[in-house]
């Protein structure tokens, strides 16, 4: 018994780690169901005793007769079937199965999908109920399937046979409508001959076990019921370089674009195979109140207030505890998966039920000796919650028996009666569009699930097929569906396609040979007559492994065709410094802390070094980001952190090897991290090798890219023993790899570098540790052994400084081993701005001094903690202050001559440039200064250098005469006396005497406020002139000419008029 138990517990643990949507198990076809006829109505989610309430469909049955009892079976299932009849108050009162070898169940066949039952001649009744429970023995045995169907069985003179509506009884027997088959017309096909589907279509048998037989597919170009809605698509070669694709498994591709003009999505499924291939989503912001639709009996408020109904099949005590959602997985493991489905864990005994008290006129079955008695239900066992999955998904150890708490969302919800219960699972409430091909033909519609029962027809739900175009082909064994849809949607049973993360579902159908079951199903055992039970193209269960899965995808998440030729998806900005970044909602922004998660990437290229920030709302939980070769999450490197309630950062660089426990890489490439908590939201920064020589870390190397993981939501971390929970929603994978390469920008890394720590204050120390065990060896560093002893030194020595005010840290800089003794390197770290505070420089040797005493101290004990030491053996000296910046192998000082040559050469260049020029510039100025010292002064002076007397000059301070005629004197031309040189401005001696100011040739034009009259006439050239003092002797002896009134003074103002002036110019006494 013991170990029967540890295999339920063990099949549990399978169950929530690795659960998967399902589909199609089991429903009446006649007697029709009730509505509605979905066929996963099981004792586990769905109201005893049938799932759904007596609706308006209802058969009349011959009381004695004869009848098949009829099923779709969609999963053939391990064990067997038993039909019963209940009564009025949905009481079983009879079984019309027979008992064999003790066993109630009919398990002859896996794949029976029909049953012969005869009805007692006396027994009449009215609103009975007839129920179909069929086993699932590889998942427990007790969890069934249940289905019901509402029946009248009358006596012969109140019965009137009417062929189910569809047919006229003649002669004994049903003579069916068109398209309607069975011995009560019970049945139909969509088709018998072409004409059947339109102009358009043709009929085709894919013998399915059970109707319709034949179905419609449309040509190429067509679509629809009937195929009469023209296809805008219908060219076979498609372009897929328009669309963003998306690897969904092996065998399934997803391609997409949105085709914005027409506010529609377009996809393409390629899956290699010939059956049918499914594409389903659904809104993430969902919850299981969704399955209330469509409306089946009372809402939840009306079940509360109404009076309960008699039952003498009691509900259990508890209901079985809903289990974790399953992980979504973007591409399906290869291996197969154990069994997934259901959920809820049966217990190795089932909890009996109140025995019906049957009134007198109630009979045995014909075929039993003993009454019908309630079919056994589920117990309520310990729900398997010391199995959480994370992103690595390993086990985290709890008490066994503890149930899980249920989130508050969840007790909130209102479901109706009707509504399944406990987990919400990846099909559920899915908008599908499932098709198939035959050649060039196609059928693809529209269909909705509201659990995992097999999709309906969206007019099943009461909407319609409203996609606006569709086409598929098969071509060597490979099948290509096409379809448009708006995306908007405008009825219930249909999810408008919206700018955000979606959940997503895909299927395809089994292959004939090679059916995919886990744990096996009843047609891999001997009791199966169809060996062959899943037809081409026929709707039922889709099997296990990389037959089906589900991802997050936002479909307006398009590729871009970027300049250079590479593909980006939108969500990538990429900028002009070889970074990019990721953030969920899109049109969140980082700055209003609307993001639910972010990562951005920078490279640095001075260190050829990336840096990554990460930024999420949910700081109760750990996050991160990942790399991967393959968009799996086996073999994918990962970092991953948090910041605890203390504020204290913790990053560790991961290796994910599957769904096992994480390992920590021996080597942490990650350094330069950072964490904390700013206005509710964890910032987490490191920075890492581009390209790394460890083996557990991808590279981002310029000829290959990766893809990354966003980790969106993480799940629960113990920040004391660094464990992590199942993160609480998938991580989602980037669309297309991330290239990050090198691209020159040397320029940007000075700016993008983050602020330098603090100097501080650094001390070596050497301390022997002895007694470490005759066959001790040092480990090599880098190496488990070496992190783990390193750690144990650090450990036992930080206790000794961390009750300093200024302590930093304690870094173990090498161990150097002999024999059974290792020498530690150690490095203490202080503040220093907290070290130096309040303390004069006659103080830092007494700092010193108490550092060393505090480790020599416990040395001379011969023990450091745990430690056993030499304490002989103690090596200190102090470091001058100094950074904690992490050096590079490319980093220089940041000095002039650190500059790279090409940079050295251009600013040596520029400078000589510029002393050339100033030099230049300089015999320029001299020139001209030489130059304009001989031209300046052109009114030379008579080279006489005589003492001239002025005596006889008129000195009256007047202006002078302006003549326009010659007017010579003493028979002489004023040229005779002047020099023969001409000057521009007349011919006044170049030079003047000392006493004489000068000025430059521009103010010697008749500015002056006081001109004197000159003492002759000048020659013709000398026209207009406005010559002063000195003289010359020429007019020192010719008579005074006759002078022009002065008109500049008034009369009373030539008081000096008569004065003797005398004026001496020493000529050979030149300017310098």
């Amino acid at each position: 018994m013991r170990h029967l138990r540890a295999s339920f517990a063990l099949f549990a643990i399978i169950f929530q780690v690795l659960p998967v949507p399902t589909r199609s198990h089991v429903a009446l076809t006649y007697p029709p169901a009730r509505k509605y006829d979905l066929d996963f109505l099981d004792n586990s989610r769905t109201k005893a005793p049938c799932g759904m309430p007596k609706g308006s469909i209802k058969t009349s049955i011959l009381a004695g007769s004869k009848f098949n009892v009829s099923w779709h079976l969609g999963y053939p299932h391990k064990g067997g079937f038993k039909i019963q009849l209940l009564d009025h108050l949905e009481r079983p009162v009879l079984d019309l199965t027979p008992t064999i070898q003790g066993s109630e169940f009919v398990s002859s066949d896996a794949t029976a999908q029909s049953y012969q039952v005869q009805l007692p001649s006396d027994y009449n009744c009215n609103d009975c109920t007839l129920r179909l429970i069929r086993q699932a023995l590889e998942w427990s045995n007790n969890y069934k399937f249940w289905s019901c169907a509402d029946v009248d069985i009358k006596p012969r003179k109140e019965y009137r046979e009417t062929c189910s509506g569809h047919g006229r009884y003649l002669l004994g027997r049903c003579k069916c409508d068109r398209l309607y088959y069975g011995d009560r017309c019970q049945f139909r096909d969509e088709c018998w001959e072409n004409s059947d589907c339109g102009e358009h279509g043709k009929c085709i048998d894919i013998k399915a076990t059970s109707a319709p037989r034949q179905q419609c597919y449309c040509e190429l170009g067509w679509f629809g019921p009937g195929c009469n809605k023209r296809s805008a698509v219908k060219n076979t070669d498609i372009d897929f370089g328009l669309y963003t694709e998306k690897k969904l498994s092996d065998t399934f591709r997803l391609y997409w674009r949105i085709l914005k003009e027409h506010k529609e999505i377009e996809v393409v499924m390629v899956v290699n195979g010939t059956g049918y291939a499914a594409l389903g989503w659904r809104p993430r912001s969902l919850t299981t109140s969704c399955k209330n639709f469509p409306a089946i009996g009372p809402s939840a408020q009306e079940a509360k207030s109404s009076k309960p109904e008699p039952t003498t099949e009691p509900e259990p005590s508890s209901e079985p505890a809903p289990n974790p959602e399953p992980e979504p997985k973007s591409q399906p493991e290869p291996t197969p998966e154990p069994k997934t489905e259901p959920e809820p864990e049966p217990s190795a005994t089932a909890e009996p039920e109140p025995t019906t008290t049957l009134k007198p006129k109630y009979r045995k079955s014909l075929y039993s000796r003993r009454s019908a008695s309630p079919s056994p239900r589920v117990l309520t066992t310990y729900d398997s919650g010391d199995v959480v999955e994370t992103s690595i998904s390993y086990k985290v150890s709890a008490i066994q028996g503890r149930r899980k708490r249920s989130d508050d969302t969840k007790q909130q919800e209102q479901l109706n009666p009707y509504t399944p219960r406990h987990d919400f699972n990846a099909m559920d409430c899915t908008d599908i569009i499932i098709g198939s091909a035959r050649n060039t033909s196609n059928r693809i519609a529209d269909y909705y699930t509201r659990d995992r029962s097999t999709p309906r027809m969206d007019n099943f739900w009461g909407g319609k097929n409203d996609l606006t175009a569709a086409m598929a082909f098969e071509k060597d064994g490979v099948t290509t569906i096409l379809f448009r849809k708006k995306l908007e949607a405008q009825e219930p049973s249909d999810h408008s396609i919206v700018n955000e993360l979606m959940h997503v579902i895909w299927a395809q159908g089994q292959e004939k040979g090679k059916y995919v079951h886990i744990p096996k199903s009843g047609v891999e055992t001997a009791n199966a007559t169809d060996k062959e039970f899943y037809k081409e193209d026929e709707l039922k269960y889709h099997g296990h492994g990389a037959q089906r899965g589900f991802t997050t995808i936002n479909f307006f998440e398009e590729k871009k065709q970027a300049s250079a030729g590479e593909t980006i998806s939108s969500t990538t900005e990429v900028t002009s410094y070889c970074g990019g970044e990721w953030r969920t909602p899109r049109s969140c922004s980082l700055d209003n802390n609307t993001c639910d998660y972010a990562a951005k990437w920078e490279y640095l290229p001075r260190g050829d070094e990336i840096r990554f920030t990460i930024t999420t709302k949910h700081t109760d939980a750990w996050t991160g980001i990942g790399f991967s070769n393959d968009e799996k999450m086996s073999q994918t490197d990962a970092v991953l952190g948090w910041v605890d309630k203390t504020g204290r950062p913790f990053l560790m660089d991961v290796w994910l090897n599957g769904y096992t426990q994480p390992l920590l890489d021996s080597s942490q490439g990650i350094y330069n991290t950072s964490g904390r908590i700013v206005d509710g939201v964890t910032v987490l920064s490191f920075v890492r090798k581009r390209i790394s020589k460890d083996p557990k870390d991808l590279s981002f190397t310029d000829d290959h890219c990766l893809f990354m993981m966003f980790p969106v939501r993480g799940g629960d971390f113990n920040s004391v023993n660094k464990k992590i929970r199942k993160h609480e929603v998938v991580p989602v994978t980037s669309l297309d790899r991330i290239c990050i390469t090198s691209c020159g920008n040397d320029y940007l890394d000075e700016d993008m570098e983050a602020t330098p720590e603090p100097p501080f204050l650094g001390y070596n120390m050497q301390v022997k540790i002895v007694n470490l065990g005759e066959n001790f060896h040092a480990p090599e560093p880098g190496s488990i052994q070496y992190e783990e002893l390193s750690n144990t030194i650090s450990d036992n020595i930080k206790p000794l400084f961390s009750s300093l005010p200024s302590y930093k840290r304690l870094v173990i800089e090498n161990l150097k081993g002999n024999d059974q003794n290792i020498v530690a390197v150690l490095n203490l770290h202080l503040d220093k701005a907290i070290a130096e505070k309040g303390r004069s420089l006659s103080e830092t040797d007494d700092q010193d001094n108490a550092v060393k005493a505090l480790l020599q101290d416990s040395v001379k004990t011969g023990r450091v903690g745990a430690l056993m030491v030499d304490p002989a053996f103690f090596v200190f000296s102090s470091d001058s202050v100094t950074s904690n910046s992490i050096p590079r192998a490319s980093e220089e000082q940041n000095h002039f001559f650190s500059l790279s040559g090409t940079k050295l050469y251009i600013v040596l260049g520029c400078l000589a440039a510029l002393v050339l020029l100033a030099l230049i510039q300089a015999s320029c100025t001299i020139y001209k200064t030489t130059r304009k010292s001989k031209s300046s002064h052109k009114d030379h002076l008579l080279q006489n250098s005589a003492w001239k007397d002025y005596s006889t000059a008129n000195t009256n301070y007047a202006f002078d005469t302006f003549e326009s005629q010659e007017k010579p004197a003493n028979g002489h031309n004023r040229s005779e006396t002047l020099p023969s040189k001409n000057h521009p401005r007349g011919g006044r001696p170049q030079t003047r005497p000392p006493s004489v100011p000068l000025y430059g040739p521009t103010q010697m034009g008749d500015t002056r406020s006081l001109q004197r009259p000159r003492g002759g006439y000048p020659p013709s050239h000398l026209e207009r002139s406005t010559l002063s003092l000195p003289r010359t002797t020429y007019d020192r002896h010719r008579a005074p000419p006759d002078m022009q009134p002065d008109f500049y003074f008034m009369p009373s103002q030539r008081k000096y008029s008569g004065e003797v002036v005398r004026v001496y110019v020493d000529y050979n006494n030149k300017s310098k």
